[in-house]
């Protein structure tokens, strides 16, 4: 039988550093993937001046994640899961899904909504740490690939336009691991997801209407 996904192909590809996950009793390998990367950004305006029944939209949070495959016929599939940490410490689930057809290349979104229709730099999540599980034929995962992102406070932005409305900008960008990674040490937030599909992190702004 023909596997979609052979994990020596992935040991060949990713800069491993062997850990147990330590959930379920089954063991996985943490990896640090060479040339991978996690960007992110947030969207959305805010009427100052708006016209007749036009109301605010959600903002929209999305997340690219990328890794290197040189073996097209082996494109890894599994789960995806984004975590957040505030400037105030707390940790956060922004999104997650238990499957994506190609690991290598992952875009997650979703909408959101400001509890005063707009943000301030210090309420927004200060790191960004992507995690992707690639999953065995029978579906449990037999590995973890992590990637981190910082808040990029030089492209904070929020644009007054014609004093109808502001536009509103914020990034992340990648950064190393050793920077970041220990910042969410205090539980394996991305192996208990990748699990039971729950998370003991609450989901960041989880309301769903203004």
């Amino acid at each position: 039988m023909h596997q979609r996904f052979r994990v020596g192909l992935l040991y060949g590809i990713l800069l491993a550093v062997t850990i147990a996950l330590g959930f379920g009793g089954a063991r996985a390998i943490a990896q640090q993937p060479v040339g991978a990367f996690t960007q992110g950004q947030i969207t959305g305006i805010k009427w100052l001046k708006p016209p007749k029944k036009a109301l605010d939209k959600p903002y929209t949070w999305w997340l690219s994640f990328h890794f290197p495959v040189e073996n097209t016929d082996d494109i890894p599939y599994g789960g995806v899961a984004a975590f957040s940490l505030l400037d105030s410490g707390e940790i956060f689930l922004m999104n997650h899904t238990e499957y994506v057809p190609n690991l290598s290349s992952v875009l997650l979104s979703r909408e959101i909504y400001p509890p005063n229709h707009i943000f301030k730099k210090d309420e927004l999540p200060r790191f960004i740490m992507t995690c992707a599980w690639p999953l065995d034929e029978d579906k449990k995962p037999v590995s973890m690939i992590y990637t981190y992102a910082e808040r990029d406070d030089s492209r904070f932005e929020i644009k007054d336009v014609d004093g109808a409305f502001l536009t509103f900008d914020s990034k992340w960008t990648e950064v190393p691991a050793k920077r970041v990674r220990s910042k969410f040490a205090t539980h394996d937030y991305c192996g208990e997801i990748s699990k039971t599909k729950k998370s003991s992190a609450p989901l960041w702004l989880s309301a769903t209407k203004y």
